[in-house]
Parts: C-alpha cells; sequence; structure tokens
C-alpha cells in the first residue's frame, strides 16, 4: 500500500493522531496525584464508548449494538479490516453495548485450525517509542477439543508498509488452552514498540480448533486498550502493572488467582520477588488489588507449609512409635527385645509435636500399648529376678 493511499484510508476513517501536541514531560516518580492526572492528557489514547471522530483508537461506526456483523459481509468503511472468511461463515467480530471492548469469535472451523484477525490504522511518528497496554479476555466452548496451540490470541503492532510481509515490530502471544486441560481466561498484558514510519498498524489475531458450530461460545475480547508515550510516567507504571499481574498471576494454577490454589513451584522466593514487583506499582488501586492476591497467594503457601510440617511430625511419630513393636506393627501386641524406657520416652516426645488431634490421639494409644507391654516386661522380669534370688537362698541352706 502506498504512503498517500494509506493516508486517504487515515483521512477516511476518521483517524485522530495519537500523537497530540502535548505530550506530558516523562516522570521519574509517579505519583498518585501525578499519575491520575496524566491519564486525561492527550498523550493517552484509551477506549471508553462507541465515537466516530474523537482520539478513540478504534471507530465503531458501523457497528450495529448487540448484532454480531457476519466477518463476511465486513465492509471497507470500518476501521476493522474485513477479515477473509468463506461461505460458511468462519466468525464473527462482536461489540458489547457500551463499546467498551471488541471480540472476535468463531461460529465454525474445519478440523484444522483457522484464525481470524482484525487491523487498526494509527498515526505513528518515525523513531518515537510507544507502550501498548490492554486486557485480553477468552471464553471457550465445554465442546471445544483442547490441544497445544489452542485458544491462541496475537496482539502486535506492525510498520503499515511492512506487516503485508508477515512482519511485527513487537507482541505478545497469549495461549488460553493446551493439550493438558489448561484453561485460562484473562490476562493483562502490554508492550513497547519504536515506530518505523508514520503508520502503524495494530493486529488482534484469534485462532482456535473448531469441530461444530457452538452458538458463538469461543470468543476473545480485546478492552482496556491504551496507547501513549513509551517514556510517560503512566506508561512506564503500565509496564509495571504488566509485569507485576504476570508474576503474582504465575503462582496460581492456570495462571489464575481465583482458582484459590497455587502451583507445586510456588516456593517463598518467588512470592517474594512477585512482593518487589507489586511494590514498584504507583496506582494505588491497581497495587491493592495485585496485593490482595499475592497475600491470597502467600496464605495458600503457609497452609501448605504447615500442612508439610505436620505430615513430617506424624510421620516421625508414627516411625518411632512403630519401630516399638515387632515387625514395627503395633498390631503385632508385642514389643522388640531392643524397646527400652527411653525409647519410649523418645518417641513420646515426637507424639506430643502433633498437632491433629485424631492422629495424636491414634499413636498415644499405640505408644501406650508399648509402654504397657514394657511395663509387664519389666514386672515379669523383676518377679523372676525375685524367684529366683529365693531359689538360690533356699538351695543354699
Amino acid at each position: 500500500m502506498e504512503k498517500k493511499q494509506i493516508k486517504k484510508l487515515v483521512s477516511a476513517l476518521t483517524v485522530v493522531s495519537i500523537l497530540g501536541t502535548s505530550i506530558v514531560t516523562p516522570l521519574n516518580v509517579v505519583s498518585t496525584e501525578a499519575f491520575a492526572s496524566e491519564v486525561s492528557e492527550s498523550n493517552l489514547v484509551n477506549i471508553t464508548k462507541a465515537v466516530t471522530t474523537t482520539a478513540d483508537v478504534f471507530q465503531y461506526r458501523d457497528v450495529t449494538f448487540n448484532n454480531a456483523s457476519d466477518l463476511t459481509k465486513w465492509g471497507e468503511g470500518s476501521s476493522w479490516n474485513k477479515i477473509a472468511g468463506n461461505s460458511e461463515r468462519l466468525g464473527e467480530i462482536l461489540v458489547d453495548s457500551s463499546g467498551a471492548k471488541i471480540g472476535l469469535s468463531f461460529y465454525r472451523a474445519g478440523a484444522q485450525q483457522y484464525s481470524i484477525y482484525a487491523d487498526y490504522l494509527m498515526q505513528t511518528e518515525i523513531g518515537k517509542k510507544y507502550y501498548i497496554s490492554y486486557d485480553i479476555v477468552n471464553t471457550q466452548s465445554d465442546t471445544t477439543t483442547k490441544k497445544s496451540g489452542d485458544h491462541k490470541a496475537l496482539v502486535r503492532v506492525g510498520d503499515a508498509y511492512d506487516v503485508v510481509n508477515g512482519r511485527y515490530l513487537n507482541g505478545n502471544v497469549h495461549n488460553f488452552a493446551n493439550a493438558g486441560g489448561y484453561e485460562k481466561t484473562n490476562e493483562s498484558s502490554g508492550f513497547t514498540f519504536t515506530a518505523t514510519s508514520d503508520f502503524s498498524v495494530l493486529n488482534f489475531d484469534y485462532s482456535t480448533t473448531r469441530t461444530e458450530k457452538d452458538d458463538n461460545q469461543n470468543q476473545v475480547w480485546l478492552t482496556n486498550i491504551k496507547v501513549l508515550d513509551a517514556e510517560s510516567g503512566v506508561a512506564i507504571d503500565l509496564a509495571k502493572q504488566a509485569a507485576g499481574k504476570q508474576a503474582v498471576d504465575a503462582l496460581f494454577n492456570n495462571d489464575t488467582p481465583t482458582s484459590n490454589a497455587i502451583k507445586s513451584t510456588t516456593t517463598q522466593q518467588t512470592i517474594d520477588d512477585a512482593q518487589k514487583l507489586v511494590d514498584a506499582i504507583a496506582d494505588a488501586g491497581v497495587k491493592a488489588a495485585r496485593q490482595a492476591d499475592l497475600d491470597k497467594a502467600q496464605s495458600l503457601l503457609d497452609a501448605k507449609n504447615e500442612a508439610a510440617a505436620e505430615q513430617a511430625k506424624q510421620t516421625a511419630a508414627r516411625q518411632a512409635v512403630d519401630a516399638l513393636f515387632n515387625n514395627n506393627t503395633p498390631t503385632s501386641n508385642a514389643i522388640k527385645s531392643t524397646t527400652t524406657q527411653k525409647a519410649i520416652d523418645d518417641a513420646q516426645k515426637l507424639v506430643d509435636m502433633i498437632t491433629d488431634a485424631g492422629v495424636k490421639a491414634a499413636r498415644q494409644a499405640d505408644l501406650n500399648k508399648a509402654q504397657n507391654l514394657l511395663d509387664a516386661k519389666n514386672e515379669a522380669a523383676a518377679e523372676q529376678a525375685k524367684q529366683t534370688a529365693a531359689r538360690q537362698a533356699v538351695d543354699a541352706l
């Protein structure tokens, strides 16, 4: 596409430059007040509602709200390019009633993996570094076959003159499912890119494996999109927010705090590392949300460690008590010849350390049995000693 054609397209789409003329001075330290005020400056392009003439990144003027538009009918008058489809209608572009987010959805694909995508053309300044942040949400049909690479979304930016060659400046890959049953629903992310021309393309791509039509249950939504000066305080903090969220999410099963379960690989070190990233976040609300998830992970790890410590105590006590009996089996009702009062006393100390009342009572019962058997053995030995001494005394007469 020639430069003249692209400029004509931008004009037709009423795309407003995201550069503006009042980029705020980069902040080294962002206070809460400064952060709040900077968000409203013209260096920030934010999706908020359906509009046609403001600086919102996506123009929804050709979308009828609450009624999805077939991809194969998508016209050139929209700022989202037409998606290549077939007569069976591969998917749809969706919007919610507020226009605050746009989604891609599969109605049907074949046995192989299909991909649908949408592009947005935005004006950029050559050599300038930008930061784009966004949230991405995925919903999956229960009937969809999960396999490696299934439910994959791409968010990337490329030079408008070079994306036709399949080359992009930067981007992220989001995997929402795999053959192991992994399923994730949402992520917050972002990345930087340095513009190499006066027009850049934001590409949103979604792929999944489909075997049958299922009434639009496989969707991916892109929302809360912000494109701004990468050196601004807001961009710097958004990058920190993304890093903090990713580190905290990674502590949980399926990278999802609402799973209320941490991974087997989560340790105190990984939590401490995530804490450093959360501490670096300037936005108080976001920081509090990340801290709440991190506190949950810490509580789960503490509970896991406590359970492991308790199990270790129970195991040590059981082994010590069992070792008092023949064949290491209390039900043998016989103690070893090597069982002494000291061995029983040592086992008692281990039983006393058990927290679980039920387990502790069971070990104590076995220990009491060993004590009774030792007492009986000692009493029998004492009686035998008395009898032997008496017999020897009588025999000496």
